[in-house]
């Protein structure tokens, strides 16, 4: 995006009068806002190790990014993924040449779904070919990932009811073998497998 800047130049004499003025063009290039696609993303480990990352695209800006990596206040890595073995919570920077920061938090659990009544969830069909549907009942869902089994995440929903039945099109992705974590009520996740077609 391109905008034009102007100037209005005076020439004033000793008397304080304007003599003379002159305007002039300067274009100014401005950069699209720097936005990344996610800000928060809540996992169930996956072990023995899973990459995360693999699905935060950085746009705009000036179109040239640093990632680096943290765990705790400790830099763990300087890449756009992060391949990690254990749970924890890890967070990317990602900044752009003209020093835009941007940050995504990664919540890594363990796998539990204590205090959790599970009865009543369920998903279908298994295997899915477009839509997957689940039935959340009671529960109160808040985020559902879906995660390839060598542990990247392929795509995070948000956007449905909280509870009842809720669908995921997951045709965007390759047939194979995959990993569904839903994260319900406080934070815990609920793990099922599902084959795409």
């Amino acid at each position: 995006m391109q905008r034009i800047l102007f100037l209005l130049l005076s020439v004033v004499v000793a008397s304080g009068f304007i003599v003379a003025q002159t305007r002039i063009e300067m274009p100014v290039k401005q950069n699209p806002p720097f936005e990344v696609s996610v800000s928060e993303v809540i996992l169930d480990f996956t072990a023995p190790s899973m990459t995360l990352g693999g699905d935060v695209v950085a746009t705009g800006g000036s179109g040239s990014y640093i990632y680096r990596w943290y765990n705790g206040e400790k830099e763990i890595g300087t890449d756009a993924t992060l391949v990690i073995t254990e749970p924890g919570e890890y967070k990317l920077d990602i900044k752009d040449a003209c020093d835009c920061l941007n940050t995504v938090i990664f919540s890594v659990k363990s796998a539990s779904v204590e205090g959790v009544e599970t009865e009543g969830f369920a998903l279908y069909p298994n295997p899915v070919k477009d839509k997957l549907t689940i039935k959340a009942g009671e529960i109160d869902l808040r985020q559902v990932n879906i995660v390839s089994v060598s542990g990247r995440l392929m795509l995070v929903a948000t956007d449905f009811d909280q509870k009842g039945e809720n669908e995921i099109d997951l045709s965007s992705l390759p047939g194979g073998e995959y990993i569904v974590n839903c994260v319900v009520g406080d934070n815990n996740v609920i793990t099922r497998k599902v084959i795409k077609l």
